[in-house]
């Protein structure tokens, strides 16, 4: 993935999942970068210009647990780089899938051994200072409804009676084939797939129309998200989109990190499509922000 994050920062992910007969096994990589930030010394004067790194490297295990629940557990090392100095650290999530029919329960436990990111004082570079990352909590829902879709007319299939004519007999089943119909021993005709026969006239007419189907999928989601070590309200993040024929999708999405500000119908808003060719997958989100710049994100994915 690929997004443009304004202010000369940039966000990239990529990551890999290979699934094994009783359990799947994945790793990613994600990065941010910002550049062109100003260096100055302690007067103010210039002294050009840095860049700061954000990475992990991430390392996970998912195992099912019968029909109906996964459990998950994902390492990750976190390193930060601004200028010449860096600090790391080791975090741990834990993630809980469950099928319950109806709607599908997400629970995931990010940052349980809550890491400190430790690296050298940018005062005295022989001591070590930490920061601690907090443990975020996130539940999710997601109910799937599945429809037919059908473009067209309906109507019963009408034969002329001296249209039908005996063309072929093959053995004991007396099954005949007349003008491209399959009948059988009682003479009841059914009409080739896809088509509807209306008569006109003296019964005798043509194909009126065919009855295109499409098969639509519609999500519905809901995220929650908390972070007890902070003063970060409960974050809330309601989406739907809409899949047809397997291959193409449209979705909007909000993110409301506080509530209060629920009733600006642009906070957060994001647009975005899919579309699934063969064996590759390209999405895309248009991200609207209250106060930066909008963003645009890019992913592929390759399903084999």
């Amino acid at each position: 993935m690929y997004a443009d994050m304004g202010l000369d920062s940039l966000y990239n992910y990529v990551g890999v999942i290979l699934p094994m007969p009783f359990a799947s096994i994945g790793a990613g990589w994600i990065q941010q970068t910002t550049d062109k930030i100003d260096k100055t010394d302690d007067f103010g004067q210039s002294l050009g210009q840095t860049d700061a790194k954000n990475n992990a490297f991430m390392i996970g295990y998912g195992q099912p647990l019968g029909e109906i629940a996964s459990v998950g557990v994902t390492v990750k090392m976190i390193k930060q780089n601004l200028d010449t100095y860096s600090a790391q650290a080791m975090g741990v999530d834990l993630g809980l899938l469950l099928d319950l029919g109806i709607v599908h329960l997400g629970i995931d436990a990010q940052n349980i051994n809550s890491p400190k990111l430790s690296g050298n004082s940018y005062w005295d570079n022989s001591k070590t200072v930490s920061e601690t990352i907090p443990m975020t909590l996130k539940v999710g829902l997601a109910h799937t409804s599945s429809r037919i879709a059908r473009i067209g007319e309906t109507a019963k299939p009408k034969v002329a009676a001296n249209a039908i004519k005996k063309e072929q007999v093959q053995g004991p089943a007396d099954a005949y084939n007349v003008q491209g119909y399959d009948m059988s021993q009682d003479w009841v005709p059914t009409p080739p797939p896809n088509q509807q026969e209306v008569a006109t006239g003296n019964d005798m007419g043509k194909v009126k129309a065919a009855i295109f189907s499409v098969p639509v999928d519609i999500n519905w989601a809901i995220d929650l998200s908390y972070t007890p070590d902070s003063n970060q309200n409960l974050g809330v993040a309601p989406g739907v989109e809409v899949w047809v024929a397997k291959h193409y999708a449209l979705r909007a999405g909000w993110n409301f990190n506080d509530l209060s500000n629920a009733h600006k119908f642009y906070h957060n808003l994001s647009l975005g499509g899919s579309l699934v060719w063969g064996f590759l997958e390209f999405d895309y989100a248009y991200i609207i922000h209250e106060d930066l710049e909008n963003t645009h994100r890019f992913s592929t994915s390759f399903i084999f």
